[in-house]
């Protein structure tokens, strides 16, 4: 029992304690204010990603439309419902 409180009372163990409680209650990052920008930091990277693939897509669509003329006729088809003349266009909606 004696060598326990001598263990507690040890000028070594308050100031770890003492460190410790600072760390992680009194410092300007607190350990879990980290936790959460740690999460905040891979949502963000998540949704990086997800922009990059799109913009990746979008450039690809660009490209396509530059240098294909039957894709440049099929996207103004579908997306503008452009139609030939003397052509009948039937929408079907869901």
């Amino acid at each position: 029992m004696k060598i326990l409180i001598k263990l507690l009372f040890n000028k070594y163990t308050i100031t770890i304690v003492i460190f410790a409680v600072m760390a992680f209650f009194l410092a300007r990052h607190t350990i879990p204010e980290r936790i959460s920008i740690n999460k905040k930091l891979a949502d963000c990277r998540s949704e990086l990603n997800s922009i990059r693939f799109e913009t990746e897509c979008k450039k690809d669509t660009i490209n396509r439309l530059q240098t294909d003329p039957l894709f440049l006729e099929r996207f103004a088809r579908e997306h503008y419902r452009m139609q030939r003349t003397g052509e009948d266009i039937y929408l079907f909606h869901e």
